[in-house]
């Protein structure tokens, strides 16, 4: 059976992806027990660009624009907010209480995604988004007190 399995490149960056964002948070907690958190995640970014960089030069992917005033400030936004803030308490979380801990929050993700979209776009909550924001929160509790 397992020789039958099949994957397309999606599932192999998906999986990539969360090996290296496990890789990533266990990185980060050795990190920051010898630097502050900026300077890691400053580290830990200069390596991601890298990356991508040399992934997008070589798979001929790599495509600079300038973007008008107003995407380049959502852009700004995205990265300052969605990028470096949300990393940085993330990085603070790890150092405190470690990527086991930490990890298991994650699971808050879509309850919060919920919420703002709600309150920014009137997005309606539905019984089935209820119940699964209950189911995670049930699950939280039962990881972290079970």
């Amino acid at each position: 059976m397992i020789r039958t399995l099949s994957f397309n490149v999606g599932d192999v960056f998906c999986i990539a992806s969360q090996l290296a964002w496990a890789f990533y948070s266990l990185a980060s907690r050795k990190l920051t027990g010898h630097m502050d958190v900026l300077t890691a995640l400053g580290w830990c970014s200069l390596c991601g660009t890298a990356g991508t960089a040399i992934y997008g030069i070589f798979s001929h992917t790599l495509i600079l624009s300038p973007l008008p005033p107003v995407p380049f400030l959502s852009y700004l936004y995205i990265t300052l907010f969605g990028g470096i803030a949300a990393n940085v308490f993330w990085n603070i979380g790890v150092k405190n209480v470690g990527p086991s801990v930490s990890s298991v929050f994650l699971n808050f993700t879509p309850v919060m995604g919920m919420v703002a979209g709600y309150l920014i776009f009137a997005d309606p909550i539905g019984l089935l988004q209820i119940i699964g924001a209950g189911v995670i929160f049930v699950g939280v509790y039962l990881t972290t007190h079970g």
